[in-house]
């Protein structure tokens, strides 16, 4: 959780440079960096499903409390 009350949604162990979708109060697409990593910031809502650019893996986020 970021300190204006947003959250992070971030993942690793995808493929380098694929697209990922994420949605839940908000949705979208990300590119993932050369080692399979994304990191979105400034979200609302604490709950996400990613989804991997060819559609064969999902995964439902929670937040975490660090």
């Amino acid at each position: 959780m970021e300190s204006n009350g947003n959250y992070h949604l971030w993942g690793v162990g995808f493929g380098g440079h694929t697209k990922v979708t994420y949605s839940g109060s908000t949705s979208g697409t990300v590119s993932t960096d050369k080692s399979g990593r994304f990191d979105i910031g400034g979200l609302s809502g604490s709950k996400f499903v990613v989804k991997s650019g060819d559609g064969k893996t999902q995964v439902t986020c929670t937040m975490v409390h660090h």
